[in-house]
């Protein structure tokens, strides 16, 4: 699995930057989204464990907290659907 150095994973505990910001080219946006597909398995959206899985599938480490937080900011019920992800 390639790398993805997107701003958002940088410093998620800093106001999560926006991933899918007029700078992210089409290619990201596949890549979010393939990512999200495999981590979710068929759902519509992610606990905190398959935002974990998609994490480190984009080749990122965040802490347990950093991805509880923003479950919490930008999602709704303990999950975060992929339009709320993209948009966090």
């Amino acid at each position: 699995v390639q790398t993805c150095a997107l701003p958002i994973f940088q410093g998620l505990s800093q106001e999560h930057q926006h991933i899918m910001s007029d700078a992210a080219g089409e290619e990201t946006r596949e890549e979010l989204h393939e990512g999200f597909m495999y981590a979710a398995k068929g759902k519509p959206a992610l606990g905190l464990r398959e935002l974990c899985t998609l994490m480190h599938w984009l080749g990122q480490c965040p802490q347990p907290h950093e991805l509880q937080d923003m479950i919490t900011r930008h999602g709704s019920g303990g999950q975060i659907t992929e339009d709320q992800f993209v948009r966090a």
